[in-house]
């Protein structure tokens, strides 16, 4: 919510607006942020193509497969007895999606050379583009074709399992966001609705900094709701729709918190 008055270069987050603190850009000032070299530059377009290179192909990977298989079975019997074609086509679907989320999970690994890390990281650097080639292949490939069909099951959590999260025994992932999968630890039968997020990162003036953080056993959290980079909720903790919790805040135990930020309510 926009606050009345707004001063020149004020900074301001929720609703109600709060203030916040103008951020310093001492950390930004140098060839990897604000002023890369020509050479910085020519490198980050060619890793850029080469990732959306890496995306079409496996896209295109995707669609040759399932139709050359399509049209293996339709020679095969299709003619005779479409209903049974017509049966098998979203099953062979869903086991060309599958064969894709794993083809971008050995990617994670290998583009990222093991496991996402904490720190800060300059926008022209070498982890920031990794890291964004990586969240392009899941939000543009895994999710659309495989994992949005898989909310609330125990496949769902097995591929962030093998992106690298933490994740205890059943809990129910709708349709959430998760990044930085190797930061992310969520403790048994927790809850996370449509929308919710779990952003292991903030981007702050070209810098991306990255931290852990985790929900403990039985904790829910609500449609759309946000939880940010080094935060901790304890076990029983319900965070309501629409609330965000702050960078490194810990809720308590047995608290039910709402509003962006988040108040407790009891």
């Amino acid at each position: 919510a926009a606050p009345r008055v707004v001063q020149p270069e004020s900074v301001f987050l929720g609703s109600p607006p709060l203030s916040i603190e103008k951020r310093e850009k001492k950390l930004g000032k140098n060839s990897l942020t604000y002023h890369p070299s020509c050479q910085r530059r020519a490198a980050r377009l060619a890793f850029e193509i080469f990732g959306y290179l890496l995306y079409h192909t496996y896209l295109a990977l995707f669609a040759t497969t399932s139709l050359w298989i399509f049209d293996w079975l339709y020679g095969r019997f299709g003619e005779k007895n479409p209903g049974l074609f017509l049966f098998t086509m979203p099953i062979v679907q869903l086991l060309v999606s599958g064969v894709l989320c794993l083809l971008i999970v050995i990617s994670k690994w290998c583009i990222m050379c093991g496991r996402f890390q904490a720190g800060h990281y300059p926008l022209f650097s070498f982890y920031v583009w990794r890291t964004e080639l990586v969240e392009r292949l899941e939000e543009n490939l895994a999710e659309p074709l495989l994992l949005n069909m898989l909310d609330g099951t125990c496949w769902k959590v097995l591929f962030y399992r093998c992106m690298g999260a933490k994740i205890g025994r059943r809990p129910y992932l709708d349709h959430s966001v998760i990044t930085e999968p190797d930061m992310i630890t969520i403790g048994d039968d927790a809850t996370i609705e449509s929308g919710g997020t779990l952003q292991a990162h903030l981007f702050q003036d070209r810098m991306r900094l990255v931290k852990p953080l985790a929900l403990g056993a039985s904790v829910s959290v609500g449609a759309n709701s946000v939880i940010l980079l080094g935060g901790k909720l304890w076990d029983n903790v319900i965070l309501n729709p629409l609330s965000l919790s702050m960078r490194d805040e810990e809720l308590p135990p047995r608290t039910e918190w709402y509003g962006s930020p988040a108040t407790r309510v009891w």
